[in-house]
């Protein structure tokens, strides 16, 4: 077959226009009805799935053709700025054109179709994922009567609402919805001041309350709790120190975390009020034992520093109204002995004072009021002296104190002995001296010394107590004489002391 006529003829079509209709007309001209049905058929499907391969292609290379149209509409713009448009030949031109508008109506169909599967996406999304904010306002009004709820659906729309706030339609879909939040709070608050709620009901409604409710500052729902607790907790008669306690604790850590930091020092205070009237009537042993555990009760919870140290504080305060509560003029030595022991281990260090303080002013106060046997009563002061030690300045006030006693009693034996020794026989006076030595075994002869102006008045009392003053033996007459032999058998021992 002679390939050039088919060259020829190719060339020849190719230079020709191209008529659709044309080749048509040739093409189908002998087809029945029937036929063109087929291609009719044949070519929409063709067409179809041309749209969808284009769709796809555009969409797998989008950035390519965004760049060749981009190239096409440079070599446009450039040919435009060099005047190379004017000498070019208008089928040239006319095809760059033409391939520039088929181009763009390509890619804006694509683009337009992308953009609206794209929208339509994203707000069934956007529908989906904020249905409760969107909802809310018919939401909460169907739940008013289930707290719970509510509080979980206000929540919920509370969160969705932060992330879409910067929309002026999400804040007035929001705004639409405090009406119900006020009724909401105020059949809580009368819930929370119900007279038939116990406690624990009154912080499940308190803590209901404050997540719905927008300020976390609102005093008169803090009041209303803090009385709530006063009232309903420290307040009822209870059988068993240690469970109310237990129970009381328990509350208190749970209201703290609902107040400021003023009312929190209020309920600490009203707290230790209501434990040291406990500890007052209580053993020991159980103020011991719940002593440790208010040390470390305010370190289970969350607080600011300075309401710690609040706590701490008046902790402290209840410690010392404690130590002057048990430890009292009244104590006997023993007792009060037992009570400072236990005193010592329970406070910290920087507390002891506390105890020192009240301890030496017991003392002063049952010197004050008179002690009937000192030498004993400083006796049984010595026993102190192991736990006084550690505190130097203290020890040395409480030595000096019981120096002064000492030297206090002294001087009222002396007094006491050199009347007697004025007023009385002999015999008598030389018994109660002896009766002065037992009492007084360390200190009796500056007791005797000191009565020595009375005694020497006597030479019979100095011959028995010549050694004891540090004297000569006295020269007697016969009658002093006599009455030496008479008592020597009875005193004669004093003469070797």
């Amino acid at each position: 077959m002679d390939k050039e006529p088919l060259k020829t003829e190719k060339k020849k079509t190719l230079d020709d226009k191209f008529n659709v209709i044309n080749v048509i007309n040739k093409t189908y001209q002998d087809s029945t009805e029937y036929d063109l049905n087929d291609s009719l058929i044949f070519l929409s499907n063709v067409i179809s799935k041309t749209k969808v391969k284009n769709k796809e292609l555009v969409k797998k290379n989008f950035s390519k053709f965004v760049e060749c149209r981009i190239v096409l509409e440079e070599i446009l713009e450039d040919m435009r700025k060099k005047g190379l448009d004017v000498g070019m030949s208008s089928e040239v031109k006319e095809n760059i054109k033409n391939i520039e508008s088929k181009f763009k109506a390509i890619t804006g169909e694509i683009l337009a179709n992308s953009q609206y599967d794209a929208d339509r996406d994203r707000r069934a999304m956007i529908i989906k994922r904020y249905k409760t904010l969107f909802n809310l306002k018919d939401l909460l009004k169907a739940n008013l009567s289930h707290k719970e709820r509510f509080v979980k659906i206000y929540q919920e729309g509370y969160n969705q609402y932060l992330e879409l706030r910067r929309s002026k339609h999400v804040q007035n879909l929001w705004a639409s919805i405090k009406e119900i939040r006020i009724v909401f709070l105020e059949d809580i608050y009368k819930e929370i001041q119900s007279q038939n709620n116990s406690f624990i009901e009154v912080l499940y409604y308190f803590d209901l309350y404050f997540k719905v409710c927008e300020s976390k500052t609102d005093r008169k729902i803090m009041n209303t709790l803090l009385l709530n607790f006063k009232e309903k907790v420290l307040d009822v008669p209870y059988v068993e120190k240690g469970y109310f306690l237990k129970d009381t604790n328990f509350l208190y850590l749970k209201t703290m975390i609902h107040l400021d930091k003023e009312l929190q020092r209020d309920l600490t205070k009203t707290l230790f009020e209501k434990v040291k009237n406990i500890f007052n009537t209580s053993s020991l042993e159980f103020i011991k034992i719940w002593m440790k555990k208010y040390k470390r009760l305010i370190s289970m919870i969350d607080v600011d520093l300075e309401v710690s140290s609040a706590y701490f504080t008046i902790l402290k305060s209840m410690k010392k109204d404690l130590v002057n509560q048990r430890m009292t003029q009244d104590c006997c030595l023993d007792k009060l002995k037992t009570e400072f022991n236990f005193f010592v281990e329970m406070l910290e260090q920087d507390e002891k004072y506390i105890l020192y303080s009240r301890f030496l002013q017991i003392v002063r106060e049952k010197v004050k009021t008179g002690v009937q046997k000192m030498d004993l009563f400083i006796e049984k002061l010595n026993e102190f002296d192991k736990f006084l030690k550690p505190n130097e300045d203290t020890f040395d006030e409480f030595q000096e104190m019981k120096k002064e006693l000492k030297t206090r009693e002294i001087r009222k034996d002396i007094v006491y002995l050199a009347e007697y020794t004025k007023n009385n026989t002999r015999a008598s006076s030389l018994m109660e001296i002896v009766r002065t030595i037992n009492r007084s075994p360390d200190c009796f002869s500056i007791i005797i010394k000191g009565a020595s102006p009375a005694i020497e008045k006597d030479n019979v009392l100095v011959y028995f107590l010549h050694k004891i003053l540090e004297k000569e033996e006295p020269n007697l007459t016969n009658e002093q004489s006599e009455e030496v032999r008479k008592l020597e058998k009875q005193f004669g021992f004093l003469i070797n002391l």
